[in-house]
């Protein structure tokens, strides 16, 4: 997909970490990440995933300007 390529840098930076915010959740949810601590690896999990919805909004946002805007008629005077 071309117009993903052309995604503005701190779009594609937050996309890679909410990725990373994923695999680390599945990770602890298979209890493959081990954690120093004693936490409610089920609320941690929950508290990833919730971020990296709220990370990847923004190109969300952006691919979505872009479709409507190449779907939508010109308007030409």
């Amino acid at each position: 997909m071309r117009a993903f390529g052309r995604m503005p840098w701190p779009v594609l930076a937050l996309e890679v970490v909410g990725i990373v915010l994923v695999i680390a959740a599945v990770l602890l949810l298979r209890r493959l990440l081990p954690l120093p601590f004693d936490l409610n690896l089920s609320l941690l999990a929950r508290g990833l995933v919730l971020t990296d919805i709220a990370l990847m909004l923004p190109a969300v946002a952006i691919l979505a300007w872009r479709t409507l805007r190449s779907w939508l008629p010109v308007r030409k005077n």
